[in-house]
C-alpha cells in the first residue's frame, strides 16, 4: 500500500508494517481475524460462551425448582392415596360388621357396594358390583323397586314401607338419597331391617 503526502496508517498501524518509509509503502501485516468467540467484551455484548453458560445455568435452575414442585406433588398423593386407602379400608370393616343389608347404588341403580347380610337379602354376589341391581333377582318382594329408587334420586325423599322375603319374613324397606362429600345427590342407599317372622 503507497500512501501519499499527508496519508498515515494512523490508527491502523498495527494492522501494517513499513516497507519504504521513504517512500510511504506499507504491507498488510499477517495478523489472524480475532474470532467472536475471542472477545471477552465488544461495545457490551457478552462473551457468547458466558453468556450460553449463564442460560444454561438459568434452565438447570428451572429444571430443579420444577423437580422439586413435581417431588412436593408427587409427596402430597401418595399421602392423599394413603388416606384414601386407609378410609376405604375402614368403610369395608365398617360394612362387614354392621349385621344389617346395605345396598349402595349409582343413579343408574349400578350396585356400589353391598354388605354380606345384603348379599344374602338382595341375591348379590361379588361379581355383580357394577351391575343394575333391577337385573338381579332379590330374596325380597319389591316389584317396584326401581320405581321406588327414582323417586328417592329424584325428589330426595326418604321412602319407607314393609316388605317381605320369599320365607314370608317381613323386614322394614328404607331408602333414602346418596348423598357425596359436597352434598351432591349420586343414587340411593337401601337397607333392609328384619321385623320378625309372618304370623
Amino acid at each position: 500500500m503507497i500512501l501519499g503526502p499527508a496519508e498515515s496508517v494512523g490508527l491502523y498501524e498495527k494492522l501494517f508494517e513499513p516497507v519504504d518509509r521513504k517512500n510511504r509503502i506499507y504491507a498488510k501485516k499477517n495478523v489472524p481475524t480475532p474470532r467472536l468467540v475471542d472477545l471477552v467484551s465488544y461495545r457490551g455484548y457478552e462473551f457468547p460462551e458466558t453468556l450460553m453458560n449463564e442460560e444454561l445455568e438459568t434452565a438447570k435452575e428451572e429444571l430443579q425448582s420444577t423437580n422439586e414442585e413435581l417431588t412436593t406433588l408427587n409427596d402430597e398423593l401418595s399421602n392423599r392415596n394413603l388416606e384414601m386407602m386407609q378410609l376405604t379400608s375402614d368403610l369395608d370393616n365398617l360394612l362387614t360388621s354392621v349385621q344389617i343389608p346395605i345396598v349402595m347404588v349409582d343413579r343408574a341403580l349400578m350396585v356400589r357396594r353391598a354388605t354380606p347380610t345384603a348379599r344374602n337379602a338382595f341375591n348379590i354376589l361379588p361379581t355383580d358390583i357394577g351391575r343394575r341391581i333391577t337385573d338381579l333377582r332379590p330374596n325380597i318382594d319389591i316389584p317396584d323397586l326401581e320405581n321406588i329408587l327414582r323417586d328417592v334420586t329424584e325428589t330426595l325423599n326418604v321412602r319407607e314401607r314393609k316388605v317381605r322375603d320369599l320365607q314370608g319374613r317381613e323386614h322394614s324397606l328404607r331408602v333414602r338419597p346418596y348423598r357425596t362429600i359436597d352434598n351432591k345427590i349420586d343414587g340411593a342407599v337401601i337397607t333392609l331391617v328384619e321385623l320378625g317372622a309372618k304370623k
